[in-house]
């Protein structure tokens, strides 16, 4: 009876430590962040513009730093480069048309103490994709998702270290 309670409590141990969200492994002088544009290194024109607006979306939907606009206002700085943009045809109706797409996305983001000049994250690489189905939106709209997944990676890295 003991060794199974001291199983359960264990293995409560364990769980309880791997689903543990929003522990903070930034240093607490970082509480500001600058994001500016960030750089498009492929043809896709104009997704920079959507990959930073959901960057700064998606870190002040999650709290935890607050963004600011101009780097002097800012404890630390978030900027790098989109890699890749790949959008190629999934599947086809019966007559042949494309009725869906797979949008593969890659960035390259590096953080650095903005006081100290200390670099927090050395430059790393988030990467996306995911199918997508034709609709009667605009086009950059059905993209918005994975943007906001591939963000979502980013703020788990940048301020919870995984």
């Amino acid at each position: 009876m003991k060794r199974t309670i001291a199983v359960v409590m264990l293995l409560a141990g364990v769980a309880g430590g791997c689903f543990t969200l929003g522990e903070r492994v930034l240093p607490e002088s970082i509480q500001t962040v600058y994001i500016p544009y960030i750089k498009n290194q492929t043809m896709e024109y104009g997704v920079e513009e959507q990959v930073t607006d959901t960057l700064i979306r998606e870190f002040v939907k999650d709290g935890r730093l607050k963004v600011v606009s101009h780097p002097e206002d800012a404890d630390s700085v978030l900027e790098g480069h989109i890699s890749k943009y790949d959008i190629s045809p999934g599947e086809r109706n019966a007559a042949g048309r494309t009725i869906s797409h797979f949008v593969d996305v890659s960035v390259v983001l590096t953080m650095r103490d903005l006081r100290t000049g200390e670099v927090i994250m050395e430059p790393t690489t988030f990467s996306e994709g995911g199918v997508y189905f034709l609709s009667t939106l605009p086009g950059r709209d059905r993209q918005t998702l994975i943007l906001a997944r591939l963000c979502e990676d980013v703020i788990s890295r940048v301020i919870e270290g995984w």
